[in-house]
């Protein structure tokens, strides 16, 4: 038997109690009480969750924001779970004075090419006292990489009338 446990918004802390309603077996007609504790953290809140960056444009830029007013100031780091492909600012910090909302609080986090490939970021909060302790959010933001794309010529000259053909081409895999 698996029981989901889904967030909704709020947070804190809750306890699930479980009733066997079977007539037969070992358990018939059990009832655990409180037999599960769950925590609902806050979470993130990001400007988009898909980046691409390519080689000629080596970085590009997301906001990050905490989705619930911190309790405490809380700092968030940010790594690449593929660290040769991206990386990314290393942290960045959100005030509990001045937090005003998760867009209006956002904090620009640049994601920098290293190489070819696709990978996920995970961000870590640390908050110590505060609601944002411990909460971790791995996947929220793939980051694709891609490579060169390859050129016949760096520069051409064209004549006023005149035509010049360069060759580009994708890159493979």
């Amino acid at each position: 038997v698996t029981v989901t446990v889904s967030h909704q918004g709020r947070i804190g802390d809750a306890l699930i109690s479980l009733e066997v309603t079977s007539t037969e077996g070992n358990f018939a007609g059990v009832t655990a009480i409180n037999y599960l504790s769950v925590e609902m953290m806050p979470g993130f809140w990001v400007s988009t969750t898909n980046v691409s960056v390519q080689h000629q444009d080596c970085s590009a830029m997301l906001y990050l924001g905490l989705d619930t007013r911190p309790a405490a100031d809380t700092t968030v780091t940010i790594t690449s779970q593929d660290p040769s492909v991206v990386g990314a600012t290393a942290q960045v910090r959100f005030s509990a004075l001045d937090w005003t909302g998760p867009e209006a609080s956002a904090q620009p986090v640049s994601i920098t090419w290293l190489g070819a490939g696709v990978t996920q970021l995970s961000l870590v909060a640390a908050s110590p006292g505060g609601n944002y302790n411990r909460v971790r959010q791995d996947g929220l933001v793939t980051a694709t990489a891609y490579r060169p794309l390859t050129v016949s010529r760096s520069s051409v000259l064209v004549q006023r009338g005149g035509v010049n053909d360069v060759s580009v081409s994708t890159p493979m895999k």
